[in-house]
Parts: C-alpha cells; structure tokens; sequence
C-alpha cells in the first residue's frame, strides 16, 4: 500500500498535548529559489501565503538575499545576509542592522555593531514582542552584553539592554539545530523554524517546517510547507511572520496536494486532507472518487465517505482508494478526487484534485496520446459557408516519441467537415503537444456529426474524436419588408439634405437658403 499523507503532521499530533495556534496566513523568504505552486519565490522576495492555494509575492527584487523577516502590519523590518547600499547608495548596512521599508525608503532601525553585536555574528531569526523591541537568533554562537547565545537561543533587546529569552537546549531543541526563522505571536507562543530535520518534545519535522513553541516546554507542528508543495524539496525559511486565525474560526479544510499519484501494482493509495487557518467547533467534510480516465471498477474501487474534527482537532485526516491491478497496456489514467459540503463553518480550500494511476505494464519509452477538445463541436454554421478553423489539441502524455501515422473523417456527415491543418508530421516529444486544424461546411441544415480516427504508434493506437456542428440558412429578408433601393436622384436629395444639416449644425447663425 502507498501512503501517501503528511507523516510528520500525523505523528505530531499523536504526541501533540493540545492543537497548535491557527493560522490565516504567514509570510516568509526562502534560502533558495523554489516554484510554490506556480509562485517563484526566490531568497530576495517574501511570499505571502494564506495556506489556501498558491501564495503571492509581498516583497521581490530586493538589494539582496533576506537573512531575517518581521512585519508590523504596514511596515517590514528586513536583515540582509550581506552589506547592501540602499536608497541610492545613501544608506549601507550590513548583517548585523536591522532596517525598516515602507515599500518606497529604507531606514536603520538597528545598529548592530554599535549595539554589541560581535564581529562576524549575522542577525538570522527576527521578531518582537510589542512592535519596538527586537528578538534576535544568530548564525553562531555569541555574547551580547552579558548574555551568551547558541544558535538555537532567541535574545532579547530592549531599550539598549540585551537579556535571554528563550535557551533552545533547555526546551529540548536537538544539538546541531539552528534557528533559521522566528516569530512571536501575539499569545506570547513562538513560532520557529530549523534548518535541519529532527524532533523536539515528542515532535518530529522537517527542514523548513514551522513548529509552535508554548513554554515551559510544549511543541507542535504549527506549519508544514513541504507537505503542501510537492516541489517545495530543499528549501529552508529564512524570514517568518504569521497571522492568527481569528478567534473561533473553524478552519479551511483541503487535500494535502493537488497531484497525487499510484502505481497500479500497489494495491491501495491514501489521500490526505488537512485543517489549517483554526481549529474551533467540531467539522465534517464529504469526499468522493469520480472517473477520469480511469474507470471504477476496473481500475479502481469507488471510494466516497465523510471525515470528521473534533474541536481543538487540527490533525490530518485520510481516505483510502483501492486500486486494482490488470494485464492491459492501457498508459496512465486517472482518478477525480472532490471534496464538497463542510460543516460547522468550515471552508473548502484545494476542493479538487486528481489520482494518476500508473500503468504497470507499459514497456520503456511508451507514447501515450490524448486529444483536447473531445467532442469538438462548431454550433450553428451557415450551409454551404465554411466555419472558421477550430484546433485539437493533441498531447503526448507517453515516455516515447509519438508519431502521427493517419488522420482520417468518418461518419455519416464526413464530407461536412475538413482537415486544413496538420502540424503532427513530425514525432512528438514525450510532454509535448502538436495540432490539427478542422473547418466545417454544413451541405444541409440540422445536426451533422462525424468523426476524426487518429491513428498513431500511442499504446492506444486509435484514437476517436467526435466532431459536431448544426447547419442553419443564412438570414433570408421576407417579401413586403424589403426596402427599396433608392433612385440616382433620390441618392441626391438624400446627400443635399445631409450636406444642409451638418451645416446648420456647424454654423448655427447663418440661416438657410433656398
């Protein structure tokens, strides 16, 4: 069976004590370029994500690569992982400064050196507690004023004294483990990130992943990016803000991915669906299984039920679709995941997804062809008036070339439809796509189908695409509602009148001769 859920999410909330914080949205810089579901955040943007779909882009293009991140509702608070010149070249500061950006001017907020902040430490975890004073977390080991700090420790500065306010090894955060981002939410809990996998307090995670800190020493996981985009891969945070979920809120229920994926041959998969954004009041949500490609029965066994939270509840639920297996060359075909009819106040964020099963029995280097749109339908056309060109869209969804051999009408009505342009002669790449342009002239009026056989090398190497089109009569003008043509000299009291008219209208004060 493949399992495919967020497993450090489940596991947390086995030895979770209580339900993390909810969230609405969080904010943060990466370490490295990462697509988040078709967002490019790179190190110098800040994405803004409201964990329901892909997130935006707060801040991009910046003088550099972001060390540390805090927001205070109207202005960000950056640190930057080299000394960079800001607003034109007036204002340098290196990583050891803190500086505010209203979105048009920087301004230093913080001076590290002149604060205590050793040669060669860099500022890399940044919060506040009341929207003036600074929570730090460095790259290493350091003394600022009297107070000595790991990497996994978070200090306090406050009105030109530093203090201790939290020691990671005494809350149990694993030897090794560098704070990489920080936030203080507004109920005193701290929000962390590490830049290494572990587990802390019972609680494991990944690189990257946010976890809830409440003292004196309880551990969730508030936040995990890497379940939520598959591509998300090596990418740690280097900057992070967030946004509680209003009191009360029931929370955003949603498939852990858009995009799943099975092997025919393993005999079962499970789908994930999460609850993020709060976790108030009990809520159910329906799923269910629809055929795509794939047929139920054949390909898979229909799946449909209701997942049930708790108050307080925030884990991942799942469901399990059995796949069933045969001998068939048939490529990959798939499977409609929905989600429909929350309860309890709950929304519906990612509500659909799709299950691609792969075909266990295809040899290597496999095209496999689909056709978009199937049916193609012209509407109403004028008999004996060509249409203009409508396209099919064929794609190569195979691991091998494919190549087009034959294209060829069929149908009753073949003759009322045409191939006028063909861009398949040439073999398709796997992933790639070519097109075939049809016109229609019906002969007579009424429903007139047809059908284009497409025949290829594809593991389904006759492919059907039903063509459709209605001929109607052109607009016939009825007898008693002509108008007549008018004479030559009529035409020419017609233009004298209209000459006469714009004359008057143009020179008000001059009157009309006759």
């Amino acid at each position: 069976m493949k399992q495919i859920l967020v497993a450090a999410g489940l596991l947390a909330c086995a030895f979770a004590s209580h339900a993390a914080t909810g969230l609405s949205s969080l904010r943060y810089s990466t370490d490295i370029t990462v697509n988040l579901g078709g967002t490019v955040v790179s190190p110098d943007s800040v994405a803004n994500d409201t964990l329901g779909g892909a997130p935006t882009l707060a801040l991009s293009g910046l003088p550099g690569n972001v060390a540390a991140y805090y927001y205070t509702g109207s202005v960000h608070w950056l640190v930057f992982d080299t000394t960079v010149s800001l607003n034109g070249g007036t204002l340098t500061a290196t990583p050891q400064d803190v500086v505010s950006y209203n979105g048009t001017t920087y301004t230093r907020i913080f001076t590290g050196a002149s604060s205590g902040i050793p040669a060669g430490a860099m500022i890399d975890a940044l919060s506040s507690t009341n929207g003036s004073d600074f929570l730090f977390s460095f790259d290493t080991s350091v003394t600022v004023g009297s107070v000595a700090a790991a990497p996994e420790d978070v200090v306090r500065y406050s009105g030109g004294t530093w203090s201790s306010y939290f020691v990671g090894g005494a809350a149990g955060v694993p030897a090794g483990a560098n704070l990489d981002a920080l936030y203080r939410l507004s109920n005193g809990h701290l929000l962390m990130s590490f830049d290494i996998a572990g587990a802390v307090g019972g609680v494991p995670f990944g690189a990257g992943d946010v976890l809830e800190y409440t003292a004196p020493a309880s551990w969730e996981l508030a936040y995990s990016p890497a379940a939520i985009y598959p591509l998300w891969g090596a990418a740690n945070l280097r900057g992070l803000w967030a946004q509680a979920a209003a009191p009360g809120a029931a929370g955003t229920l949603q498939f852990s991915l858009s995009n799943y994926s099975a092997n025919e041959t393993d005999g079962s998969v499970t789908i994930t669906v999460t609850r993020t954004g709060g976790s108030s009041g009990a809520v159910t949500v329906h799923y269910a299984t629809a055929n795509g490609t794939a047929t139920a029965g054949s390909d898979y066994i229909t799946s449909t039920g209701t997942l049930s939270w708790l108050s307080g509840d925030a884990a991942a639920k799942t469901f399990t679709i059995p796949i069933l297996t045969d001998a068939l060359v048939e490529g990959n075909e798939t499977v409609l995941l929905n989600l429909t009819s929350p309860t309890g106040g709950a929304s519906l964020g990612t509500a659909a997804a799709t299950l691609t099963i792969v075909d266990a029995n295809l040899p290597a280097a496999t095209p496999f062809v689909t056709a978009s749109p199937n049916p193609l339908d012209f509407g109403s056309q004028t008999i004996s008036v060509a249409s203009g060109t409508q396209n099919i869209i064929l794609t190569n969804t195979g691991s091998g070339n494919l190549n087009v051999a034959s294209t060829v009408l069929g149908g009753a009505y073949s003759g009322d439809f045409a191939l006028v342009a063909n861009s398949c002669g040439a073999a398709v790449a796997p992933g790639a796509t070519c097109t075939l342009g049809l016109t229609f002239t019906p002969a007579a009026t009424g429903s007139r189908a047809a059908t284009l056989t497409i025949g290829s090398d594809a593991v389904d190497n006759s492919l059907v695409v039903n063509l459709a089109g209605t001929g109607v009569t052109a607009p016939v003008v009825t007898a008693g509602s002509t108008t007549p043509v008018p004479t030559l000299s009529e035409w020419a009291t017609i233009v004298l009148d209209a000459v006469l008219t714009l004359a008057i209208f143009f020179f008000p004060g001059r009157k009309e001769t006759k």
